[in-house]
């Protein structure tokens, strides 16, 4: 939900799934999470956006490590991750959030990074039982 200025007031997830009709060549799933993810742990931001810091790079796909600072108590599920510069990943919202347990890279969330916001990522794995239901469906669907 956001105010009349559009600025975000609520939001539950900044979550959704897509069914593609085949396979795209090329590309690996990475597999959800088994566990969440913690506080201080590190995480890995996969990108394609802006960088301001490092000028430019429109496109170019780059993986960055970041600590999981906190989870963020009005919204269940989201956690805001350190970011040393705010411009970093701008236009990045809706890129993958690896975790590392067991040393395997895991999807643990989606990026709801903002410009001028505190950079975000909602869980997959709070979400677990949504997502699964949301694949079941699409499953019924083929």
């Amino acid at each position: 939900m956001v105010d009349s200025q559009g600025k975000v007031v609520s939001s539950e997830a900044d979550l959704a799934t897509v069914v593609l009709s085949q396979r795209v060549e090329g590309t690996d799933v990475p597999r959800l999470a088994e566990v969440e993810a913690k506080e201080g742990e590190i995480v890995v931001v996969v990108s394609y956006g802006y960088d301001e810091v490092l000028g430019g790079l429109e496109g170019q796909r780059r993986f960055k490590a970041f600590k999981a600072v906190r989870v963020l108590s009005s919204e269940p599920g989201q956690f805001v991750f350190e970011q040393p510069d705010r411009g970093l990943f701008k236009g990045d919202s809706g890129g993958p959030v690896l975790v590392v347990h067991e040393g395997k890279s895991r999807l643990g969330g989606i990026s709801t990074a903002a410009l001028g916001e505190e950079a975000t990522f909602v869980s997959t794995y709070f979400h677990r039982d949504w997502i699964a239901a949301e694949l079941e469906r699409a499953r019924r669907l083929e």
